[in-house]
């Protein structure tokens, strides 16, 4: 097996988008709680939509990064040589500061 990691483009859609749905409810397939919501394969497909349609958002978004791995081994056409990873939003890069930072006054003690 050979990955590669690479960012998700335009050009990968729509077929990332519905693989990343498709991994995401694999994940939780045993999950009591998602098998209770969709007890079967007909109704999971609102949220298969759902998740893609995030997916395709996110990748379009320029404050996101969604980055993907890639098993160089399997043939393009074969939906399955794609492994998602957690899309990357740009501000969790950036320094965090607090709304109150400019204005902190307010936590003084008045006494």
């Amino acid at each position: 097996m050979l990955l590669k990691i690479q960012l998700a483009t335009e050009l990968d859609l729509p077929d990332v988008a519905t693989r990343i749905s498709e991994i995401h409810l694999e994940a939780f397939s045993s999950n009591l709680l998602l098998l209770a919501m969709f007890p079967n394969q007909a109704v999971r497909s609102a949220p298969r939509g759902t998740k893609s349609q995030k997916a395709i958002a996110d990748i379009r978004d320029p404050k996101i990064s969604v980055p993907i791995i890639v098993d160089m081994q399997l043939p393009k056409e074969e939906d399955r040589n794609i492994i998602h990873l957690l899309p990357i939003y740009s501000s969790a890069l950036g320094v965090w500061r607090s709304p109150v930072a400019a204005n902190i006054s307010h936590l003084r003690h008045r006494g």
